[in-house]
């Protein structure tokens, strides 16, 4: 009736009031049945304790490996916990009984998985166990090392911003000679690179009359190494060398 006063709308006429009433009808239930029988004793402690088998002591063992977790649980339960115990007393009690715990769960792993004095392991076990703890332990150490001895070096690519491509035939100065700077430079993508890399085909080349020594030779397309000795043999009489000179200029970071 109060509500009905207030909003002037009956309870049953939206869904959100109904749902949240029938909710806190239901904690205030539990909370009565819980004040009649008390605290639930079976939840005091630790929860990964309740059990001695191999799954409890695995878990234990991380609970443990979390850094600062076994602490804080101690304090907070040191603050909430009637007792007459110093707090380096309270730290002592739970290490003891964290160290028993751990024994008893050796203990019924020796029972169920028992074997004989004196016989030594087995060495698959050894190598399973004690490389895979290797491994573990190597890969810890080394990987912030690697990580950031190759960062700079592989994350961030220390690009060109000059290329030059020089053609030079024997002792004489060059004959083609192009440059390409910052914006001119273009990157060679996977795709294209085959075409690259295949041999040239000599029926794409075209021909070049060498009417004599000293001509020179400027033009776009390349020349064959077998076909230009045959043709300039008979100028210069002799061998001819060829020199491809590519160079590229980067900058360098400061370190």
């Amino acid at each position: 009736s109060t509500v009905l006063g207030i909003t002037e709308r009956q309870f049953n006429a939206a869904l959100p009031p109904q749902m949240w009433y029938m909710v806190k009808s239901f904690y205030l239930l539990l909370s009565a049945y819980q004040i009649r029988c008390g605290y639930p004793t079976r939840i005091l402690g630790n929860v990964l304790c309740k059990r001695y088998n191999i799954l409890n002591y695995v878990l234990f063992k991380g609970y443990l490996l979390v850094p600062f977790l076994f602490e804080l649980r101690t304090i907070m339960d040191w603050v909430w916990t009637n007792t007459t115990m110093t707090l380096m007393d309270w730290l002592k009690m739970e290490d003891i009984f964290n160290n028993i715990f751990q024994h008893k769960c050796a203990r019924r792993m020796e029972s169920e998985y028992p074997q004989p004095r004196g016989e030594r392991k087995n060495p698959t076990v050894k190598y399973l166990m004690g490389g895979g703890a290797l491994v573990v332990i190597i890969g810890i150490l080394w990987f912030p090392l690697v990580l950031f001895a190759l960062g700079n070096t592989v994350g961030k690519p220390n690009l060109p911003y000059d290329v030059t491509l020089s053609l030079r035939i024997g002792p004489y100065q060059p004959v083609y000679t192009m440059s390409a700077q910052n914006n001119s430079i273009y990157r060679v993508a996977i795709i294209a690179r085959p075409v690259y890399e295949r041999p040239p085909q000599v029926s794409s080349w075209p021909e070049v009359d060498l009417p004599a020594p000293g001509v020179g030779l400027v033009g776009p397309y390349p020349l064959y190494r077998g076909g230009m000795r045959g043709r300039v043999g008979r100028v210069w009489g002799g061998g001819m060398g060829w020199r491809l000179l590519l160079s590229f200029g980067e900058e360098k970071e400061d370190s």
